[in-house]
């Protein structure tokens, strides 16, 4: 288990975030935004961000990595990756250590919770269970998962992060 912080979003308009240290998850809840247009709601969710980073100082930010469904279409899709690029340029320009995840390797890693077709159903059904927040949706599910494996999986020392060697 990596001694840590890891700051997770799971990137939405009701964007989850989770920050977790040595195993435990320390504070978990959702950014949501009040503004109107989609490119207002990523510079607000951004400065968000920004707030938590500024918080918490975590040594890795992680961020889903954005996926095409069919169900919602490719101007979800088209959206939600412009929010991702401002986040990755922001992590850029202010070097911070950050990693894309991909559904399924997070998924893949928590075992009974996360099968078949229930596992978004099961994956928010455990995450209330555990922290007894019957408010919870499934964005903060989701982070809260994904800081999860990075604490267990990611290691920071055998990253070559040439551009962010003083953040280590």
């Amino acid at each position: 288990m990596n001694d840590y912080s890891v700051l997770s979003l799971d990137q939405a308009t009701n964007c989850g975030f989770a920050l977790g240290k040595g195993g435990k998850i320390l504070e978990r809840g959702v950014i949501i935004s009040d503004k109107d247009g989609f490119d207002f709601i990523i510079s607000d969710i951004k400065q968000q961000v920004v707030s938590l980073i500024s918080k918490y100082n975590p040594v890795l930010v992680t961020i889903e990595e954005v996926h095409y469904n069919p169900l919602t279409g490719s101007t979800v899709f088209g959206k939600l990756k412009k929010m991702q690029g401002v986040l990755i340029n922001h992590f850029i320009e202010n070097e911070i250590l950050y990693e894309i995840i991909k559904p399924s390797q997070w998924q893949g890693k928590q075992g009974e919770y996360f099968v078949g077709k229930e596992k978004k159903k099961q994956s928010l059904a455990k995450a209330i269970e555990l922290f007894n927040d019957k408010n919870m949706n499934e964005n903060t599910a989701d982070a809260i998962w994904m800081c999860r494996y990075a604490m267990k999986n990611i290691k920071i020392e055998q990253k070559c992060w040439q551009n962010f060697s003083n953040v280590l």
